[in-house]
């Protein structure tokens, strides 16, 4: 028989388990394998975001933002409106080749 436990974040830190920068930091040192080429595209949604609000990202937010651009991706593509996210119509890619590229 297993147990888990949901433990707050407060008490993450005094049992000395990962911190958000922490499992931020072992994210963003992952590389992942895109268009058959190893990269660090985690990172560089990151380094995007950090740099966007000024601030460090962390890996809740690297994450949501992944989710969107999947959504989005499919949005952008003329999918019929039942999975076609309401924000399309509102907002256009400004960067596709960002997931292709090293830079926008």
């Amino acid at each position: 028989m297993r147990v888990t436990t949901f433990i707050g974040a407060g008490a993450a830190i005094e049992i000395e388990d990962p911190t958000t920068n922490g499992i931020t930091q072992a994210v963003r040192k992952q590389t992942q394998t895109h268009f058959n080429q190893r990269t660090n595209f985690i990172d560089r949604i990151a380094k995007t975001l950090d740099t966007h609000y000024l601030e460090p990202s962390n890996f809740k937010e690297m994450f949501h933002t992944l989710e969107l651009i999947s959504s989005y991706k499919t949005g952008w593509k003329g999918a019929v409106k039942k999975y076609t996210p309401y924000m399309t119509a509102f907002a256009s890619p400004d960067c596709l080749g960002f997931l292709k590229t090293t830079s926008c």
